[in-house]
């Protein structure tokens, strides 16, 4: 038996992965446990009805203390899924963005490189020595700066 769990297992780790069977086991765990210190509860409830009848304790008291620790364990419960399903939400916003944050990165770069490109065929249609000033940057534009209204020559 102990076999067939190892096997089961590692199919479970290979379709899953760590992370996510571990989250898996300690859920299931937790569920259980939870299931069986209620039951539990309940059987030493019914005993303790049984017992505190003789005393002349209603049922009422024993059924309200029942009552605060179910509560208090299915608190837990909720608690505990509550936060893996909030960690599961934000990885997946993570990973969104970090895919998104690729696709933008990728872009510019494509953008950059057809920017270096047009800039390359322009600098092949002047002369090499002004090509060269341009390139070293110690050169103004033709004509006077763009911005007075004039176009650069080309």
């Amino acid at each position: 038996m102990t076999d067939s769990r190892s096997g089961m297992r590692r199919i479970r780790d290979r379709i899953l992965g760590d992370g996510e069977t571990a989250r898996l086991e300690r859920g299931y765990r937790l569920v259980m446990n939870s299931v069986y210190v209620v039951g539990v509860l309940f059987i030493i409830a019914l005993i303790g009805m049984g017992v505190m009848a003789g005393f002349g304790v209603k049922s009422g008291v024993v059924s309200a203390m029942l009552t605060a620790v179910t509560g208090v364990i299915g608190s837990l419960v909720g608690a505990y899924f509550g936060i893996q399903v909030g960690t599961q939400g934000r990885q997946q916003v993570e990973d969104r963005a970090e895919s998104r944050a690729e696709r933008i990165e990728s872009r510019a770069e494509r953008a950059r490189a057809e920017a270096e490109a047009v800039a390359r065929r322009a600098l092949a249609a002047v002369p090499p020595e002004a090509a060269a000033a341009v390139l070293r940057g110690d050169t103004p534009l033709p004509g006077g700066s763009p911005g007075e209204g004039e176009t650069p020559a080309g």
